[in-house]
């Protein structure tokens, strides 16, 4: 199976990229933690061939659940790749800026520390 993980900074295009996949009949699925990802393409292998998973790196145990998920499916032979986007601060802010939206780490700090 195919498999691509979207992450990466909030604001860099990840939602962009997972509706590019879609449009190119990638199963997405937005939002998934880091640890569903094994069992997520466990369950869907018998009826896609292409998933993608779009998963926030805000999570303390990201590195870890993530690379125990890419490891356990490259040794089922499955193809993995994994997406960072990524941008300029000044492109981030604008973009958080725009949306009228808090960035999710802002907390009650600027945008830029967020």
């Amino acid at each position: 199976m195919d498999v691509v993980i979207i992450t990466g900074m909030s604001g860099a295009g990840r939602s962009t990229a997972a509706h590019v996949l879609e449009d190119h009949q990638w199963y997405v699925v937005d939002n998934l933690p880091a640890s569903m990802l094994f069992p997520l393409v466990d369950e869907l292998r018998s009826e896609r061939e292409k998933v993608a998973v779009v998963i926030d790196v805000r999570s303390m145990e990201f590195t870890t659940e993530l690379n125990s998920g890419v490891q356990a499916l490259r040794g089922n032979g499955d193809s993995v790749r994994i997406l960072f986007l990524d941008s300029h601060d000044e492109v981030l802010v604008r973009r958080f800026e725009s949306t009228r939206r808090p960035h999710p780490l802002q907390g009650t700090d600027r945008i830029v520390d967020g």
